[in-house]
């Protein structure tokens, strides 16, 4: 466990459109450096993704762009992210109500990441949201919800 946490990985970016590509990128780099499978690489990266739009779209707080902070930990087959900003507050782990409204407009984003995260907890902690998420492989996760 010392091992993993020594070899966590951050970085910080301006939450614009282009950054969220590069944060997309290097997701996949540390992933295939920590050789972890594809589809928690992936899954990892539309967690992210989502966030970032999120902030983008709805929780800007700054209009020069508000800053996203991604931590990576290597959890074998599994991989912890956890997502600090500084943008206005919101939980994403309380799951929003699925209305006609919602399945229309919007809420995908949200529902996709409750899916690919099979633990997730959110704290507002000195002005920023921050976001814990294990993602794992996909065939434990369906094992873990059953029939």
């Amino acid at each position: 466990m010392l091992a993993e946490a020594a070899a966590a990985e951050t970085k910080a970016y301006i939450a614009t459109p282009d950054h969220t590509s590069d944060i997309d990128t290097w997701i996949e780099s540390v992933g295939a450096k920590w050789r972890l499978p594809e589809d928690v690489v992936f899954r990892a990266r539309v967690c992210v993704a989502e966030i970032a739009a999120n902030l983008m779209e709805h929780g800007r707080a700054r209009p020069d762009g508000d800053e996203i902070s991604v931590t990576l930990r290597p959890a074998a087959p599994d991989i912890e992210v956890e997502i600090s900003d500084n943008g206005c507050e919101f939980d994403p782990t309380t799951p929003a109500a699925v209305t006609l409204a919602t399945d229309t407009f919007g809420g995908r984003g949200l529902r996709l990441l409750h899916a690919y995260a099979s633990a997730m907890s959110y704290r507002r902690e000195g002005g920023r949201n921050v976001l814990a998420l294990r993602v794992g492989p996909k065939a434990r996760d369906a094992a873990q919800r059953g029939p």
